[in-house]
C-alpha cells in the first residue's frame, strides 16, 4: 500500500489545503414503500439541493496511517463515528493509499437536522481525496462507495435535483423550471435520527406517487409543487417535537404555499410565492421564536437536465 506522498497518482503541485463546498438539501417529496428483507426500507424521495447552504470541508496531508478531523460545532464526532473519517478510510482502502490526512469542517448546515449536511461533508471528502491524486476511483466506484456510507451520500456526489429511489440510492436527474423561495427553521433540540423516524413506520406504507410532483418541477408551477409536497415523517416528527408542529402552523400562517419537515428532521421547510414573502416570513419568525429558531432563508434554482440524461 502506497502512502499519499509516494502514490504516482498524486500531483506535485497540489496545494497543501483543498477545499470543497457541501451544499444542504430538503426532501420536497418523501413516501416509504416496503420494509426490504435486510432490514432497510424502500423509499420514493425527490431531493432538492439549495446552494446557498453550505459547509466547507478541508483536506491537508497528516502523518502517514492517521487520520485526524477538526470541526468548528463542539457536538460534532471527530472520530470514527464522522462520516467523513469514514469516507476517508474507504477511499484509502479502495485506492491502495495509506492515510495520512487531516480533514476540517466549518458547519454552517444545523447537525442531524434532515438537511443532509453529514452526508454531503462526506461526499465532499471523498471528492476532494479522488481528485487530490489524479480521479484514481472512477465515478461509479465513488457512487459504490458512497453508497456503502450512507443511502443519500451519493446524490452529493452530484447534488442537483433528482428523484430517488431504493433506499434512496438509486438517481434519476429531475428538471427544475422555476425557482423555489424558501425559509427554513430548526428548532436546535436534540437530533432525531433516521433509525428512529423508520421505527415509527408499523407496517403501514405508503402508495403516493412522485409523478404530480415531478411533473409540477418540470412545468415550473409552484403552487403545484406546493401542493404536491409531502414527507410521510411529518406527522411523527411533530408528535416527538410539539415545537415543530408550531413551526408549521406559523409558516403557514404567515402565507407559505406549504410547509413540510425535510427528511426526518427536526428542519421545517416552507415554499413561498417569491423571495419578499420568505424574507418576511423569517423576519417574523426571528420575532416570535427568538433564540429557540434557527432560520435561513434561500431557495432552489432552475435545473435543466443535460443531453446525456
Amino acid at each position: 500500500m502506497q502512502t499519499p506522498t509516494d502514490n504516482p497518482a498524486s500531483k506535485s503541485d497540489a496545494p497543501p489545503t483543498e477545499r470543497r463546498e457541501a451544499a444542504a438539501k430538503i426532501n420536497l417529496f418523501l413516501t416509504v414503500r416496503r420494509r426490504r428483507s435486510d432490514g432497510y426500507h424502500e423509499i420514493e424521495t425527490v431531493f432538492l439541493p439549495l446552494p446557498g447552504l453550505r459547509d466547507t470541508v478541508a483536506v491537508e496531508d497528516f502523518r502517514p496511517g492517521e487520520i485526524r478531523l477538526a470541526a468548528d460545532r463542539p457536538e460534532l464526532p471527530t472520530d470514527r463515528k464522522n462520516l467523513c473519517w469514514q469516507a476517508a478510510a474507504a477511499f484509502a482502502e479502495s485506492a491502495n493509499l495509506t492515510p495520512g490526512w487531516r480533514i476540517s469542517i466549518e458547519k454552517r448546515i444545523p447537525v442531524a437536522a434532515g438537511l443532509g449536511g453529514g452526508s454531503s461533508d462526506a461526499a465532499a471528502t471523498l471528492q476532494l481525496l479522488n481528485l487530490r491524486y489524479g480521479s484514481p476511483l472512477a465515478p461509479r466506484r465513488l457512487h459504490a462507495i458512497a453508497a456503502s456510507l450512507g443511502a443519500d451520500i451519493p446524490f452529493f456526489l452530484q447534488p442537483r435535483p433528482a428523484l430517488a429511489g431504493g433506499i434512496g440510492d438509486r438517481l434519476e436527474d429531475l428538471e427544475l423550471n422555476c425557482e423555489i423561495p424558501l425559509v427554513l427553521l430548526n428548532p436546535g433540540l436534540a437530533p432525531l435520527t433516521a433509525a428512529w423516524a423508520y421505527s415509527t413506520i408499523k407496517g403501514e406504507f405508503d402508495r403516493l406517487p412522485a409523478t404530480p410532483m415531478v411533473e409540477a418541477m418540470r412545468n415550473g408551477d409552484l403552487n403545484r409543487i406546493a401542493a404536491a409536497a409531502h414527507n410521510r415523517f411529518d406527522r411523527a416528527v411533530c408528535r416527538k417535537m410539539p415545537l415543530v408542529a408550531i413551526f408549521l402552523e406559523f409558516l403557514q400562517g404567515r402565507g407559505c404555499l406549504t410547509a413540510h419537515v425535510s427528511g426526518s428532521g427536526p428542519t421545517v421547510y416552507g415554499i413561498c410565492r417569491d423571495r419578499e414573502q420568505a424574507l418576511s416570513a423569517a423576519a417574523a419568525a426571528r420575532r416570535r421564536f427568538g433564540r429557540a429558531a434557527w432560520v435561513w432563508v434561500g431557495g432552489a434554482m432552475r435545473h435543466h437536465q443535460s443531453t446525456d440524461n
